[in-house]
């Protein structure tokens, strides 16, 4: 048998210490999760907005174009 009497039902000093550290660590961790990920998409939409890249379109008009300037040249086939 457990002896719940000796439970006074208060949390001493140290346990609310540890548990408000807890949650400061958990916040922490949440704002620098947010930080981090509102940098991300900041970081992602500067790069999508920079404008076209170059595609395997681009490579195969440019393959194309060395190919005929070479004196052995490769086969061209980034776009099928």
């Amino acid at each position: 048998m457990v002896d719940f009497t000796a439970v006074s039902g208060t949390w001493s000093v140290a346990q609310v210490k540890i548990i408000l550290l807890c949650f400061a660590l958990l916040f922490g961790l949440f704002a620098f999760q947010v930080v981090h990920y509102i940098e991300f998409s900041e970081k992602m939409q500067q790069f999508a907005s920079k404008g076209p890249r170059f595609t395997a379109h681009d490579g195969q008009a440019l393959c194309e174009r060395v190919a005929k300037l070479e004196q052995n040249p490769q086969p061209c086939e980034l776009v099928k």
